[in-house]
């Protein structure tokens, strides 16, 4: 059976072409398991400003990734692997799943949000952002390709929809 495998090459640069190279030449096999790239904060240890949201958002996809227990190849650099990690334990209790019927009290759903750390806006347009509108509520999760539209009838989720954050269209 495949397991998980961690690969690590001495720079950023090395990764990348590690990550596209098994790519290419693993992709007529059908058992093959998923390579994915860990991404390099981009950013030195005394800087005062934070990684793109983009680049949190998919080291976060990549870390529940693992939690999840399916095979992977993931590769990183000895520089991105000497950063520390959040504890397990804690990116377990900030992920939240939602699915139509279910009950959903729009308040503390936005409390949570806010806890761990998304910001309330106008339009969402990135990583990290929700807004509400009477009975539909946008949002972009951390670790998601697109945002999502969640439209509810009283207390209840009716549809989970993605769409485009440029046009906000479905």
């Amino acid at each position: 059976p495949m397991a998980t495998k961690l690969l690590i090459t001495p720079n950023h640069l090395s990764a990348e072409m590690l990550c596209e190279t098994l790519n290419f030449l693993l992709a007529q096999n059908a058992k093959r398991p998923e390579i994915v790239l860990f991404p390099d904060w981009e950013t030195l240890p005394f800087d005062k400003f934070s990684p793109h949201d983009d680049i949190i958002s998919e080291r976060l996809k990549q870390l529940h990734h693992l939690q999840l227990a399916q095979p992977v190849w993931m590769i990183a650099s000895v520089q991105t692997l000497m950063h520390r990690l959040c504890p397990p334990e804690f990116l377990s209790q900030h992920v939240f799943i939602l699915k139509t019927n279910q009950t959903l009290c729009i308040e503390s759903f936005r409390n949570q949000l806010v806890h761990a750390g998304y910001r309330a806006v106008s339009t969402v347009l990135e990583h990290g952002e929700f807004t509400i509108r009477g009975g539909i509520f946008d949002i972009f999760p951390m670790g998601s390709n697109t945002p999502f539209r969640i439209e509810q009838f009283d207390d209840t989720v009716e549809s989970i929809r993605s769409f485009d954050a440029e046009t906000q269209k479905t």
